[in-house]
């Protein structure tokens, strides 16, 4: 990585200890009585950290978002139009 951060030092990084550092004790690691915000990858990232760009699924407080649907209200409230993506292919925004 160009931070110098290795993937496991990086992921930490964005969950554990920014949860400590803001003192957010429900969060930043998967445990019992814990928020489950989770991002399922396709991938090892902490092998690979470019893993994390290939999103499968995600979970807000224990309900797996809509992707489709919060993909589709980022464009409108951006004012852009989604192309692509409808064959399978990643889409893009223009």
């Amino acid at each position: 990585m160009r931070s110098g951060l290795t993937p496991v030092e990086a992921l930490r990084a964005t969950t554990a200890s920014t949860a400590a550092a803001f003192h957010l004790e429900d969060r930043g690691q998967i445990a019992p009585g814990k928020r489950a915000d989770l991002v399922l990858v396709n991938g090892d990232p902490t092998a690979d950290i470019r893993s994390t760009r290939d999103i499968v699924a995600v979970w807000e407080a224990g309900h797996e978002v809509d992707r489709g649907a919060w993909k589709v209200s980022v464009a409108e409230a951006n004012g852009r139009r989604k192309v692509g993506g409808e064959d399978g292919g990643r889409a893009r925004w223009s």
